[in-house]
């Protein structure tokens, strides 16, 4: 289906909202429950992959000719950034960039439960070490965010002119990686499309990352902590689904195919309408390729068939969700009207 920039832009924000509420749920009953230990394990999540994900845009960057510098880590972030920031006009240079941010999705999702402290946490954790593994001289100074009260988040990225631009130690490809094919467009929306697909095979990183913590952290009660941070996750996303769609005033089929909070555009899916019935066919799976780079790819079946059966319990949404996945596709939605 093709979307306008601006409502791809749309999309991207709705995105980052789950992954915000990832967080939420991660952040909540990790330190609610384990107390101090469960902070320390919080903490450690967002670093290691922010790790990763500095590594992986180093090595993306540099496949594509590109210096490693603070300019081209935010002109080519690995996340939907571009679309779902509201910023200003800043400045971008190779050594400084400066920009500031009034809006954000996952401020956002944060504000709304209450979470302040911890969404400060994830700005201040998230940033500093992606660009330490990106470019070991560059440091952010966030002044200013809207996780601490402040009108806007203010960004600087800053690398001193010495720094070095090119680097040997980059990590090896995964099986299949193509990072032409990750980050080079044509057009606006093509761009937008890819930080969107990105943004989905992020949310796979992010699970595995999340299991790995809970079996350093906690390896007695890991699956346990596991599945109860996914079913407060399955919460979350039907309430703001249920929420979304009653403000919409669309028609539900309509709703869903521009609005499920893991985009469709991400799997390049095809449609099929019946009468009360939505079938939504994947072509493509960013979250399994996600997974898979760590030997996991099964685990998107598993978590996107639990996900609808944790979002149905509630019966807070006006439609039941149903995943499939056979031999010959990579998955389907089945949505059917309550």
């Amino acid at each position: 289906m093709n979307y306008s920039s601006e409502e791809l832009g749309r999309q991207a924000g709705i995105l980052m909202r789950t992954h915000a509420l990832l967080y939420y749920a991660v952040s909540k009953i990790l330190t609610e429950e384990e107390k101090f230990q469960g902070g320390r394990a919080v903490r450690h999540w967002i670093r290691i992959q922010a790790n990763w994900r500095g590594e992986e845009m180093k090595k993306a960057h540099t496949a594509l000719g590109m210096p490693i510098d603070v300019e081209h880590i935010q002109r080519f972030w690995d996340n939907a950034l571009s679309d779902f920031w509201h910023r200003k006009e800043g400045k971008y240079t190779t050594y400084d960039v400066a920009m500031q941010v009034p809006s954000c999705a996952y401020a956002d999702v944060w504000q709304e439960r209450d979470w302040w402290m911890w969404g400060h946490v994830y700005c201040d954790e998230l940033h500093q070490h992606i660009l330490e593994k990106y470019n070991p001289d560059g440091v952010v100074v966030i002044p200013e965010c809207l996780m601490k009260g402040d009108a806007q988040c203010d960004f600087r990225w800053i690398m001193p002119p010495f720094a070095q631009l090119k680097f040997d130690d980059i990590k090896p490809d995964y099986d299949g990686q193509d990072h032409r094919k990750d980050y080079l467009a044509q057009t606006p929306e093509e761009a937008q499309k890819k930080n969107i697909r990105r943004g989905v095979r992020l949310l796979g990183m992010e699970l595995y990352m999340l299991k790995k913590t809970l079996v350093e952290f906690f390896p007695e009660k890991a699956e346990a902590l596991y599945e109860e941070i996914l079913k407060l996750l399955a919460e979350e996303r039907a309430a703001d689904l249920k929420k979304f769609f009653e403000h919409s005033g669309e028609e539900w089929k309509e709703f869903l195919e521009r609005n499920f909070d893991i985009p469709f555009t991400a799997f390049d899916a095809e449609y099929e309408e019946d009468e009360g019935m939505l079938r939504i066919r994947f072509r493509d799976n960013p979250l399994e390729e996600g997974l898979d780079y760590f030997g996991m790819g099964k685990d998107a079946e598993v978590f996107m068939s639990t996900q609808c059966i944790w979002m149905n319990e509630k019966e807070q949404m006006p439609f039941h969700l149903e995943f499939k996945k056979a031999d010959d596709n990579k998955g389907e939605l089945i949505v059917n009207v309550v």
